[in-house]
């Protein structure tokens, strides 16, 4: 049974092989990382001392 995936699918769970017991959709986790100046601005931003 061939099956002609599309590019998206390929990208997203291209090489995932699910075990036993493990999700059979590959679970996507989605995270991010930002830069500052200093830890002084990030404090103030956390505080809500300064706008973006």
């Amino acid at each position: 049974m061939e099956q002609n995936y599309g590019r998206d699918t390929i990208c997203v769970q291209g090489g995932w092989k699910p075990g036993n017991g493990e999700p059979r959709v590959l679970p996507i986790y989605q995270s991010t990382t930002f830069k500052y100046e200093d830890s002084d601005t990030m404090g103030r931003l956390y505080r809500r001392q300064r706008q973006i």
